[in-house]
């Protein structure tokens, strides 16, 4: 019985340290795409409030549909709620975005609010 076991020890030394070895690099994969995503997020939300991760000004068009995309990213809502969810005073945001923007933003957050 012992010999048998020294025989298979070997084998489950390297079952063992395989295990280990997929689970660390599942840990770092895990990391990597939650990094990738809060940098997504981060650059939807710099073009709802007007400028391009370039630093150029944001068009209307892609600040509607950056609002929107942000559905797209559950693990975020909450975050999500608690920045847009403000009053957007005209003395630092446009007329355009008050008229334009903050309507949409109002609606994306009702949705958000009805899948809780």
């Amino acid at each position: 019985m012992l010999e048998e076991l020294i025989k298979v020890l070997p084998l489950l030394a390297t079952i063992l340290a395989g295990f280990f070895a997929f689970m660390k690099w599942l840990d770092v994969r895990q990391r990597e795409i939650a990094d990738k995503e809060f940098e997504r997020v981060s650059r939807l939300v710099m073009i709802i409030t007007g400028q391009y991760p370039d630093g150029s000004k944001a068009r209307t068009v892609d600040q509607i549909l950056a609002v929107w995309m942000l559905k797209e990213y559950p693990r975020y809502h909450d975050a999500i709620r608690r920045a847009l969810q403000r009053d957007w005073d005209p003395s630092w945001v446009s007329e355009n975005f008050v008229r334009q923007i903050v309507p949409e933003i109002n609606a994306m957050l009702s949705q958000l609010e009805k899948r809780k």
